[in-house]
């Protein structure tokens, strides 16, 4: 994943700076899940270590795929 994170400068202004995370999705997450990385997020008010980051998994799918629990099932039409 990428992400542009916020980065305080000395003189107080605020820059942005470009972070890539490899992220490993856990088996059986489900839709609306979160995933937790910590010191990942925002850095803490004065010299505070970083916050974590949340991810929240959205699934998507083809229209012919139904998911139900931790089975996938997927409808073909067969001439």
């Amino acid at each position: 994943i990428k992400l542009n994170v916020p980065v305080r400068q000395p003189n107080g202004s605020v820059d942005y700076d470009n972070k890539t995370l490899k992220i490993k999705i856990p088996k059986g997450i489900t839709d609306g899940k979160q995933i937790r990385l910590t010191g990942q997020g925002a850095a803490g008010g004065g010299s505070g270590k970083n916050g974590d980051l949340f991810l929240k998994v959205k699934i998507r799918h083809a229209a012919n795929i139904r998911i139900e629990g931790a089975n996938v099932y997927q409808t073909v039409n067969i001439a």
